[in-house]
Order: C-alpha cells, then sequence, then structure tokens
C-alpha cells in the first residue's frame, strides 16, 4: 500500500513502528523507553496506546514489519 493510501491511523501506527525500530537497533529493547518512541515518532505517549498495548506489543510488530519473509506470515 501506498502512504497516500493509508489512513491516519495507519500513518500513525507506522511512523511508531520505524521509530521503535530504529531505537531498538541503537539503544536495545530495554534500554528504549515508550516515552523515546513516541517523542521519535512524533505522537503523544498516549497515543501508542491507540495502536499497541505496550512495548512488547510494538517490538513484535517491528519484527513482523522487518522479517524477510513477511509476506509469508
Amino acid at each position: 500500500m501506498s502512504p497516500e493510501e493509508l489512513s491516519k491511523g495507519e500513518l500513525t501506527r507506522a511512523a511508531i513502528v520505524q521509530a521503535a525500530h530504529d531505537l531498538f537497533i541503537s539503544q536495545g529493547y530495554n534500554g528504549t523507553s515508550m516515552r523515546q518512541i513516541a517523542q521519535t515518532a512524533g505522537v503523544a505517549v498516549g497515543g501508542i496506546y491507540n495502536h499497541f498495548a505496550g512495548k512488547a506489543e510494538i517490538f513484535e510488530a517491528v519484527f513482523i514489519e522487518n522479517h524477510p519473509y513477511r509476506e509469508m506470515i
């Protein structure tokens, strides 16, 4: 799906996943806070919880989005 086909919520979710990915790579899972993810994604911390239950769920989304065989999942 191209960015112009995504809803605002889908774009926000994608921004959260990308921000978390970048932070997990640079700081590790334990070194990354929800506040840092929110700030990097440009959303309020509370806004993350509209899309994810917590950091573990975000990590799962990062893994799935970046898995080389994601089309098969």
